[in-house]
């Protein structure tokens, strides 16, 4: 029977197998990754490549990027006589189970083609937010896709719970002519100021954020400048406690 595994150890003679038939298809097909493998090799020294193994052999490799709490997939591809089989989404799989412990929570990432949106959309991510200001992710000729991997709590259609976080795509000077664009029933566990399960959302850091309590307000600012916990991620809001 076949073994398949992905191994974040991979050695220089894995490096070359690749090496070798991403030469084959950029000089067979004129496409490929081969253009970049300065940049695999970077990865590869950085410790930041997973390596697809077909009975020892390598026929695959995803590379990534991350911070403390999102990482992004830089660079992914599978051996060209080996596609159509599910093994992108097995590396896809076995990158997020090695993440998930290190407290990753989201993933993004570059549609390189563009053609590939339709790939990654299959392997559960989504276009980021229809508003003002993620305008150029969500450009048809140059898409970004994101992920998140961990529970989270869904915005609420309607709100039922006297304690909200409220959500505007603008900032706050702007806030008092805008409809907040997402709302959140918070709770928290036992004797806690930590949530029930995380709030993690596509945002802007200039957004503003409001925390409110029977109709009160909490604490109201830019995404920013909230309070004392971290939540500001890049393009994303990541709110584990209050």
């Amino acid at each position: 029977m076949d073994e398949l595994k992905l191994i974040f150890d991979p050695t220089k003679e894995h490096l070359a197998q690749i090496e070798s038939w991403l030469i084959e298809e950029d000089m067979n097909n004129k496409n490929g990754f081969y253009c970049t493998w300065i940049i695999i090799v970077d990865y590869f020294e950085k410790n930041r490549i997973g390596v697809l193994l077909l009975n020892d052999w390598a026929i695959g490799f995803i590379t990534w990027s991350e911070s403390t709490k999102m990482a992004r997939i830089e660079i992914a591809e599978v051996h060209p006589g080996h596609r159509k089989k599910s093994y992108g989404g097995f590396m896809l799989k076995s990158l997020v189970e090695a993440l998930k412990p290190k407290g990753i929570a989201v993933l993004d990432l570059h549609c390189q083609p563009a053609s590939s949106e339709k790939v990654w959309k299959k392997l559960g991510f989504k276009k980021f937010p229809d508003v003002p200001g993620f305008d150029k992710e969500n450009s048809l000729k140059d898409p970004h896709l994101y992920r998140i991997i961990v529970a989270h709590l869904k915005p609420a259609k309607a709100p039922t719970s006297k304690n909200l976080l409220i959500l505007w795509s603008v900032e706050p000077y702007q806030a008092d002519r805008e409809q907040p664009r997402w709302v959140w029933d918070v709770t928290f566990h036992p004797n806690s100021s930590r949530l029930t399960f995380p709030i993690i959302i596509p945002a802007k850091r200039d957004w503003n954020l409001r925390w409110a309590i029977d109709g009160k307000t909490v604490t109201e600012n830019k995404i920013k400048k909230f309070g004392q916990n971290e939540i500001d991620f890049g393009d994303f809001l990541v709110i584990e406690s209050l």
